[in-house]
């Protein structure tokens, strides 16, 4: 007679897979021209405040005479983060991630668009993304009810793509009346893991 398997430990399961994931929300643009001429004494400063982890993108340009332009992205109370050295005509691409820790230091952050020597015009193109902790949520999950043979091949379908590695880590069934966890082979179909006990 097969043996059977209460179908509650594929829920317990799927709490502990859902801690794993992580996306991103859709981003907030913003683009201004540098229409007052940028040089050594007058540098363009953009001040923001960050309330949660998320990712910043920031695209500038200076034309004319300007030397070593300069894309400097500051913490106003831990100081100096990142920049970008590059030539008059230039495109500079700054990119950073703010984590917790960098929001625990200090919320207070700008960005500064500077020139060694000369003076010159351009713009800026600013875009953050904040992240979505938002955890995803089970569609659907098969077999149902309370008891089902070990050997049952078990399907959970997720709302959001999951990080196939570790949902799969996170995933285990135990067998209570043999005292072991139950071995066997994972699939995925989109956004639905399957797992297919072994035989033995």
């Amino acid at each position: 007679m097969p043996k059977k398997l209460s179908l509650k430990v594929v829920l317990v399961c799927v709490v502990l897979i859902i801690e794993w994931f992580t996306c991103s929300a859709s981003a907030a643009i913003m683009r201004e021209e540098m229409i007052e001429e940028v040089g050594p004494e007058n540098p363009y400063i953009f001040s923001f405040t960050v309330k949660e982890p998320g990712t910043i993108d920031v695209e500038a340009k200076l034309e004319k005479s300007v030397q070593e332009p300069c894309l400097i992205l500051k913490s106003i109370s831990a100081g100096e983060k990142k920049e970008v050295w590059g030539e008059a005509g230039e495109i500079l691409t700054l990119k950073y991630d703010f984590l917790e820790e960098d929001i625990t230091k200090g919320t207070k952050w700008k960005i500064s668009v500077e020139s060694g020597a000369g003076k010159g015009s351009g713009y800026i193109i600013i875009s953050y993304s904040p992240s979505d902790t938002t955890p995803p949520t089970v569609i659907e999950n098969t077999p149902t009810g309370e008891n089902v043979p070990v050997a049952t091949r078990i399907a959970i379908t997720f709302s959001k793509p999951m990080n196939k590695e570790s949902t799969e880590d996170a995933f285990s069934i135990y067998d209570s009346k043999e005292f072991r966890v139950v071995s066997g082979k994972f699939s995925w179909e989109g956004d639905m893991m399957i797992f297919t006990p072994s035989s033995d």
